[in-house]
């Protein structure tokens, strides 16, 4: 149910540019992009913030792999 919400969503932000099938223009900013997913994070960033960094992710999975990966070196103290 929430990935038919978040596409919903994004399919009433981005309105799809004639002259192309991968363009889409977001209806929020006016940027025209190719990559809606990624864009659409500029808007609506996650939820899951790094306290040792800036990331932040949507998902706590991605934050925990994150830690692991990124600051193996503060769990280690």
């Amino acid at each position: 149910v929430v990935a038919e919400l978040k596409n919903w969503r994004i399919s009433q932000i981005f309105e799809r540019q004639s002259n192309s099938d991968e363009r889409r223009r977001c209806s929020l900013c006016g940027k025209v992009v190719t990559n809606v997913r990624n864009h659409y994070y500029v808007h609506f960033p996650g939820k899951y913030a790094c306290p040792l960094c800036p990331a932040v992710y949507t998902r706590s999975d991605t934050l925990l792999t994150h830690t692991r990966m990124k600051h193996a070196h503060a769990h280690a103290q």
